[in-house]
């Protein structure tokens, strides 16, 4: 039985809790070591925030009482982080789940950039060429309004590319956790 001990985050106690796993269960014990949540070995990277794990060295579950975060270990992160990647490796379903939904977020990221970039020009190719309009006309008393829809679409242009830069990276830390998974099953 594998068992790790994690501090939660933000608690002043300092409290340990107990993450424990063998071939057929997974749970999460609290400090007076009372069960929290008990789960399949099977289902357990469906559990963990593959993202917050890798990305971000964090240990984040998402159990039916809500997310629980816990202060990073780096011992720790190393057993999850085999743990959770010798399990998504088996569950091909999952994979390509989460691999579709990262890939979702690159042509959103693309087509912000592109639909809010294409009328941000236009209306700043629109006022280049536009006379000055006369005193009391309409779009003088709107024209705040016009300035905050046109920095709305700027930031949104801005950030199309980097949400779909997110997406990319996503997708691939996918793809290295599974490719890891199946080196370490085959040696």
């Amino acid at each position: 039985m594998h068992t790790i001990r994690l501090i939660l985050k933000d608690d002043p106690t300092k409290a340990e809790w107990l993450l424990q796993w063998d071939n057929s269960s997974f749970s999460l014990k609290n400090p007076e070591g009372q069960p929290v949540f008990e789960t399949a070995v099977s289902t357990v990277h469906r559990l963990v925030e593959i993202r917050e794990l890798y990305a971000e060295d964090k240990i984040s579950l998402a159990i039916p009482y809500g997310s629980m975060v816990f202060e990073s270990d780096p011992i720790a992160l190393a057993e999850l982080r085999a743990f959770v990647a010798k399990s998504l490796g088996s569950d091909a379903e999952y994979c390509a789940e989460l691999q579709r939904r990262s890939l979702r977020s690159i042509p959103i990221g693309l087509a912000m950039f592109l639909v809010a970039g294409s009328l941000f020009g236009l209306y700043c190719w629109y006022a280049i060429g536009a006379p000055d309009p006369p005193p009391g006309h309409w779009i003088r008393w709107f024209g705040w309004l016009i300035h905050g829809i046109l920095l709305i679409l700027l930031g949104v242009a801005l950030a199309g590319p980097y949400v779909a830069w997110l997406g990319v990276r996503e997708w691939l830390r996918i793809r290295w956790i599974v490719r890891q998974a199946l080196k370490r099953e085959a040696s």
